[in-house]
């Protein structure tokens, strides 16, 4: 364990405490301080969120979606969540339309499967019905399509 001393990419000076092997050392401390101090990491971290929650705000009043039911910090959240969703199958949904089979990716092809190829249906129905913040902050990680559809239909998901 050691302590190393240098100037961040930012300008600010700082140090970091480096574990391991000795011979490692310096070439860890000189790729910590290529970066940003943390102070200016945390800045650009919370600016980068601000202005996607801003952008995907501004997408969803262009796009006339329904208002998120939550808090302020949690419609801002999901706006942006909901508008990823969005930017993850309308590119599928135009592959469909054009036929370019071939140009599906592995992540793509497991969305069709799990939708039955109702991609388009499944984003409308998302859109419409999934108004809750809270719904697009406990899906980010993962949005199950197979759920979904099995809810469109009517049919009860089987409890895990």
């Amino acid at each position: 364990m050691a302590w190393y001393y240098g100037t961040y990419s930012c300008g600010h000076d700082g140090r970091v405490n480096i574990i391991g092997p000795t011979k490692n050392r310096q070439w860890i401390a000189d790729r910590k301080f290529e970066g940003l101090c943390p102070e200016c990491w945390e800045k650009k971290k919370i600016e980068d969120r601000e202005k996607a929650n801003a952008a995907a705000a501004e997408k969803a009043e262009e796009m006339e979606l329904p208002q998120l039911d939550g808090t302020e910090k949690q419609v801002a959240w999901a706006n942006t969540l909901r508008q990823k969703i969005i930017n993850e199958l309308t590119p599928i949904i135009e592959k469909t339309k054009n036929d370019e089979l071939k140009t599906f990716t592995r992540d793509e092809i497991i969305i069709i499967r799990s939708t039955e190829g109702n991609v388009a249906e499944i984003m409308q129905y998302i859109i419409e019905n999934k108004t809750k913040a809270s719904w697009y902050i406990d899906s980010r990680e993962y949005v199950n399509y197979n759920k979904i559809l099995m809810e469109m239909k009517g049919i009860e998901a089987k409890k895990e």
